[in-house]
């Protein structure tokens, strides 16, 4: 049986013993040459699939931001190639979770090294359509670099990333948004309904070099799932046959696991919420097992209190103990 600790307490005393914070001062690195991210709207042309249904308009989905990396590799540095032997396109998801605040995973920026802090890049377009660039500072867990570096997969269970950047007043993409909601106190339970969003491959087979994607067709895709371990060795895990329950898939790094909507029930009312971070996928037992990082882990409470003494300006939507305002989802 799991000890659940309160989130917020364990928040307070986190906040109050800052002498026992470590404060990680490293000289940020680029994460990839050509790692950019643009609005979700900018890489599928406002379109949102729905797996099983019409697809829909993603107005309410400018939160969501996503980064082309490059190709997928495997272990060895080798080309990951799909069943038509062309290369795999390398994408990771970031979720805005307040102003100037994303949230995404850490291995979209791990190369191997013990480097924390990285840059990227955020390109959005300006009131008269020009496309300006923003610089973006993200920062992974202590707790993440501890093991050792196994691409494709993360290192562990610490598999988060926040970033910080400057919000462009004048772009369209800000005006009147509301940011997502971190749910950081109601752990994820057996037999939960959630929905898993991805805009990475559609389906996955077991090649030489392991599992591997096709079908990358850019489209942002949500779907309802139910949660089969809540806490398999600190990740949410959903299983899949591959036909009649989905799974995420390489690409979908970083986007949010959700609760409090479905794909018959959206829109800007829904009260949705950031449980998890899409992390990877693996085999077992006869199922595609996707695996989430909760956001109720003591971990993230940690890095979270940890990257906002150095950004304590910073507003992250759903942090326990502050009322949630505008312009954060309620």
């Amino acid at each position: 049986m799991r000890c659940i600790v309160s989130i917020v307490t364990l928040i307070a005393k986190l906040i109050s013993a800052t002498a026992c914070i470590t404060i990680y001062q490293v000289r940020a690195q680029s994460a990839d040459p050509g790692l950019t991210f643009l609005p979700m709207e900018e890489k599928t042309g406002g379109s949102v699939q729905v797996v099983g249904g019409e697809a829909v308009q993603g107005g309410d989905w400018r939160t969501v931001i996503i980064a082309n990396m490059g190709w997928a590799l495997d272990r060895d540095g080798r080309p990951l190639l799909d069943t038509k032997g062309a290369r795999i396109p390398s994408n990771c998801t970031a979720t805005m979770i307040g102003p100037g605040v994303a949230l995404t995973a850490a291995h979209c920026f791990d190369r191997g090294g013990n480097t924390l802090v990285f840059t990227a890049k955020l390109q959005i377009r300006d009131k008269d359509k020009t496309i300006e660039e923003v610089n973006m500072t993200c920062s992974i867990p202590a707790g993440y670099i501890k093991d050792d570096y196994k691409p494709p997969s993360p290192r562990n269970a610490e598999d988060f990333a926040l970033c910080r950047f400057p919000v462009l007043a004048s772009a369209p993409l800000f005006k009147g948004i509301r940011y997502e909601v971190v749910d950081m106190g109601n752990p994820p339970a057996d037999n939960q309904n959630v929905l898993l969003t991805g805009y990475g491959c559609k389906g996955v087979y077991m090649g030489a070099d392991g599992l591997q994607g096709i079908n990358f067709d850019e489209v942002f895709t949500i779907a309802d799932a139910v949660i089969d371990d809540p806490d398999y060795l600190g990740r949410v895990e959903i299983k899949s046959d591959g036909e009649t329950r989905p799974m995420i898939c390489f690409g979908d790094s970083g986007g949010p696991m959700m609760t409090g909507m479905t794909t018959k029930s959206q829109g800007p009312l829904v009260a949705r919420r950031v449980l998890a971070v899409n992390s990877s996928i693996d085999t077992r037992d006869g199922y595609y097992v996707s695996q989430m990082m909760s956001l109720t882990q003591a971990t993230f409470a940690t890095f979270l209190v940890n990257w906002l003494t150095t950004n304590s300006d910073a507003m992250v939507c759903g942090m326990p103990g502050k009322p949630l305002k505008s312009p954060c989802r309620t």
